[in-house]
């Protein structure tokens, strides 16, 4: 997993306003399967704004692990009890966002890394 020291905010700024799709994104890393990572979306008011991912798959493989599916809830709940916007992908995969400033961006993280590691 990255450090915030990595996050460079301004950069992903820069990078959202130019892209075609109005979105930078930078992965973070994996815990335990669990993909994390940071971005920012150009806005038609010109501010950036910001946001923290956690990708949550829900089964690896054909095996169903009701422990690891436990585990996985956990981290759901308290997801959502920070405002995390919980949604389904294909491929059995959770998608959770959390919209944040910049300058609340890095502290978000390290919370997010806190509740992935702690289940």
């Amino acid at each position: 997993m990255r450090s915030t020291t990595e996050i460079d905010t301004e950069r992903l700024a820069r990078e959202a306003k130019g892209s075609e799709h109005n979105e930078a994104y930078q992965p973070m890393g994996k815990l335990d399967g669990i993909s994390m990572g940071v971005g920012a979306r150009a806005t038609t008011q010109g501010e950036p704004a910001f946001f923290i991912e956690v990708l949550i798959p829900v089964c690896s493989g054909s095996q169903v692990d009701l422990d690891r599916l436990e585990g996985r809830l956990e981290i759901l709940r308290r997801l959502e009890e920070r405002r995390y916007s919980l949604t389904c992908q294909d491929d059995m995969i959770l998608s959770c966002e959390l919209k944040t400033r910049g300058e609340e961006l890095e502290g978000e993280y390290e919370r997010a890394i806190s509740i992935v590691a702690r289940s």
